[in-house]
């Protein structure tokens, strides 16, 4: 029994439409079919960079998509009392702003806290993750895959 056979044998039951054209490419030429799957299977090896569609540019003001992620969490306080922080805004954009225009929609309190390793950081009072997103997608601030909800 020999390698095309086999081959026939199992591609006709589990992938009948592929079948004929891993059979069409074993008989081509003077190469046996063993030597031809060989060959398929070293063109596979190349070199590809698994991030390589990450460097896309994403739409909205923010620029790069792999530049900067933004990280939206909500982090319990105390009993029922919530704190939603918003981290890695770009630096273009006033945050004091952004934090008085979010405080009158949300109708919520909030404050700017600068990290010595974080950067700025947004905190608002009680779980706003979601009217967050919304907010930063509708203003044009960042796209959906800029954005990042933690603890959803």
């Amino acid at each position: 029994m020999d390698i095309s056979s086999i081959v026939q044998g199992l591609c006709s039951t589990l992938l009948p439409s592929a079948a004929g054209c891993l059979l069409q490419l074993m008989n081509e030429g003077s190469r046996t079919g063993y030597d031809t799957l060989m060959s398929l299977d070293l063109q596979n090896l190349g070199v590809s960079d698994p991030f390589a569609n990450d460097t896309t540019k994403a739409g909205g003001v923010g620029g790069n998509a792999s530049t900067h992620l933004i990280h939206i969490r909500n982090q319990q306080r105390n009993g029922r009392k919530s704190v939603t922080t918003v981290q890695g805004l770009p630096k273009t954009f006033d945050l004091k702003k952004m934090v008085r225009a979010l405080k009158k929609e949300f109708s919520c309190n909030g404050t700017v806290i600068e990290d010595a390793e974080h950067g700025s950081i947004i905190q608002l009072q009680g779980d706003q993750r979601q009217a967050v997103k919304e907010f930063l997608e509708r203003e044009g601030i960042c796209g959906s895959e800029q954005l990042r909800i933690h603890g959803v």
